[in-house]
């Protein structure tokens, strides 16, 4: 397999998941010659719609940019010595990803990283967090829920030096692993646990025993989760209130956390729309979305007013558009996640504000395609190897962003 795939590949690519969205579902009962009529004439306006919507200019440039950084991944990113880099890319690119000696992407993580410990005499397999420049797992249970998401059957055997593990091992290793108690600035940090665990609790069995014999009351500390989400949000509610059009970000509440907090919005959305809740968090679910677009708008605004003031430094160029692509990335990433939930349909405005969030991820990465950073990215991971990580890693989110947008989203 080639390092580097053609950025008409990937628009292609592009415009095939998007259009996936129009395809009408298959049916075997009897259609009635008005009931085909009606058929006909629903399948006819859904073909004008799309062929309207392709015409538009910004899905055009989202097929040739997202293209361009797709195949800029493909050539940097598919590291086999780098298991968190990986994990971004399997998320642009799905579960079957493959390296360039021929293995799969979720192979070579679990073979190169994947440890067993013992616990009260109970093997466990766990991944190692690693270190700033070797970056295994990070956050708990990250790798388990990357592939449990991107749909990697459990039945999935991996091999670690001729030790034959399951994916619904792995699990079973995060069951049996997770904690008791966890500090309360240490939830946001679980969001990767909570996200794994989502639906896949043996017949909604919320108590059981871990590893260590400690009572895990998993209910209690995902309630815990989403308070500690409320108050760190409580900032960014009042700004909201008071009319503010710019956020200052000063490491304040969901700030403080990795890519804005953005993973924790994530796994509590996804969890407040869990049907045993009944809709009983529907408010919260919705606070949660409505912030997503504030801080789109308040924190784009940010970095707008500074690109004024100190866009003509390379270095501040290079900077604040990074940060734009990082937080956009994750910031659409997270509406399209709801969206493809069915925990959000936009209204007009809201497609409004999707349009223009996207428009100004596009030009972030745009400038860094123009600057030199995706065509050769060795540079700055020599210099900042965090930068390198942000640059490459997470535009994984980006990716993934744009893949799970529809057409239907766009409002021209």
């Amino acid at each position: 397999m080639k390092s580097y795939l053609s950025s008409f590949a990937f628009a292609a690519w592009f415009g095939l998941s998007a259009s996936l969205v129009w395809a009408a579902p298959p049916t075997s009962r009897p259609v009635s010659r008005k009931s085909h009529d009606a058929q006909q004439e629903k399948a006819k306006r859904i073909a004008s719609e799309k062929a309207r919507r392709t015409k538009d200019p910004l899905v055009a440039r989202t097929k040739r940019i997202g293209g361009l950084l797709a195949a800029s991944l493909v050539k940097h990113g598919l590291d086999p010595d780098n298991p968190w880099m990986l994990a971004h890319m399997l998320l642009a690119f799905g579960p079957n990803l493959r390296l360039a000696d021929g293995q799969l992407a979720i192979d070579r993580i679990v073979r190169s990283s994947l440890q067993f410990h013992e616990v009260n005499g109970k093997k466990i397999p766990y991944f190692p967090k690693g270190t700033d420049t070797h970056r295994i797992e990070p956050h708990p249970f990250m790798h388990i829920k990357t592939m449990l998401y991107l749909g990697v059957p459990m039945s999935h055997v991996f091999d670690v030096n001729g030790t034959k593990v399951t994916l619904a091992e792995l699990f079973r290793g995060l069951v049996m692993s997770f904690p008791s108690q966890i500090p309360s600035r240490e939830l946001a940090e679980f969001a990767w646990a909570f996200d794994a665990m989502y639906g896949r609790l043996p017949k909604n069995q919320w108590v059981w025993e871990n590893a260590k014999g400690e009572k895990v009351q998993f209910l209690k500390l995902l309630w815990s989760a989403m308070q500690q989400l409320e108050a760190d949000t409580r900032f960014l509610r009042d700004l909201k209130a008071q009319g503010a059009e710019v956020i200052q970000k000063k490491r304040q509440g969901v700030h403080a956390y990795s890519c804005g907090g953005l993973h924790f919005v994530q796994a509590m959305i996804h969890w407040a729309g869990f049907s045993a809740f009944r809709g009983r968090l529907q408010p919260f679910l919705r606070q949660q979305i409505d912030l997503v677009f504030f801080r789109m708008k308040g924190e784009v605004a940010l970095y707008q007013n500074m690109l004024r003031q100190y866009g003509k430094n390379k270095t501040y160029r290079f900077l604040l558009n990074l940060q734009q692509m990082k937080f956009l990335g994750h910031s659409l990433e997270t509406l399209m996640l709801s969206y493809r939930w069915g925990l959000w349909r936009p209204t007009k405005a809201e497609r409004l504000l999707v349009r223009e969030g996207l428009t100004q991820l596009l030009n972030a990465i745009e400038v860094l395609q123009q600057m030199g950073f995706y065509s050769n990215p060795e540079p700055i991971k020599q210099k900042v190897y965090q930068y390198y990580l942000d640059l490459i890693g997470d535009a994984g989110h980006a990716v993934h962003a744009l893949r799970l947008m529809p057409y239907a989203m766009f409002e021209p």
